[in-house]
């Protein structure tokens, strides 16, 4: 008989102690053959609304729940308990995390998160028209035998829920020793993208980047913490990309020297 796994985290915030256990939340995890029940005890739930999100080894969330009067008890499918690396209790509204374990790299995981959860949610969007593709006419006047058959569609551009990955050179002199990849999902108003990319020391990667596409201002905006330079772009996808800076080592968010209005 497989015997029962059990793990317990401890979850603070960013000005909290584990000493200080009346702000932290307890979470409790045990493995069940499906995926695991989650028991989460909030001393004082620091949002109205709030939610329990669980983060594997690769730095994907899973919603686990959301949480009513400090508590939370669920099960969650398709999730063992192995592959559980931390957890955060977030602001549903703003999506920013209240509450996190410990032994992560928060900074990489809240620009994840961010792009995933709250920027889908804002108009700060430059919309691109969603993809038709067009009937063919009517072929009643031929015979069954003459009629041509209509071209079969690619399938990216029959499956709307594919993410589209293309390579691109947004700044092609401000860093000439880089590589550019641009990423296009899905949105309620059409496609969307933001851009990842890599900067060289000779072969060596020195630091990674994140872009979001977005017009100048005196600062970001509040959804995009950590985000602080604005560059102008090349490529024809967007006016410009606020962009954030982390050495490929560490994950820690640098400051290039760059203009934070733009590069």
């Amino acid at each position: 008989m497989e015997s029962i796994k059990r793990s317990v985290m401890m979850l603070k915030s960013d000005n909290g102690t584990l000493k200080d256990l009346k702000h932290a939340a307890v979470l409790k995890l045990q493995s069940l053959n499906n995926g695991l029940f989650i028991d989460l005890t909030v001393p004082s739930q620091p949002a109205d609304s709030c939610a329990l999100y669980l983060f594997d080894s690769e730095g994907n969330d899973h919603f686990a729940g959301d949480i009513k009067d400090g508590r939370l008890n669920t099960e969650l499918s398709g999730m063992p308990l192995d592959s559980v690396r931390g957890a955060a209790v977030a602001d549903t509204r703003s999506m920013a995390f209240l509450l996190k374990s410990s032994g992560q790299n928060w900074q990489e995981i809240t620009a994840h998160f961010k792009l995933k959860h709250v920027l889908p949610k804002t108009e700060n969007k430059i919309p691109i028209e969603p993809l038709k593709i067009e009937e063919p006419p009517p072929l009643a006047d031929k015979q069954p035998e003459q009629r041509e058959q209509p071209a079969q569609p690619r399938v990216c551009d029959s499956c709307p829920h594919v993410i589209r990955q293309d390579k691109i050179n947004p700044f092609p002199y401000a860093f000439p020793n880089s590589e550019w990849v641009k990423i296009s999902y899905p949105g309620p108003t059409g496609w969307w993208h933001y851009i990842s990319g890599k900067i060289y020391s000779g072969s060596t990667v020195v630091a990674k980047v994140l872009g979001v596409p977005g017009e100048y201002g005196m600062a970001p905006p509040i959804w995009l913490e950590g985000f602080g330079t604005y560059m102008r772009s090349a490529a024809a996808d967007a006016n410009g990309y606020w962009l954030m800076f982390q050495d490929a080592e560490t994950g820690e968010v640098l400051d290039m020297g760059l203009s934070p209005r733009d590069g």
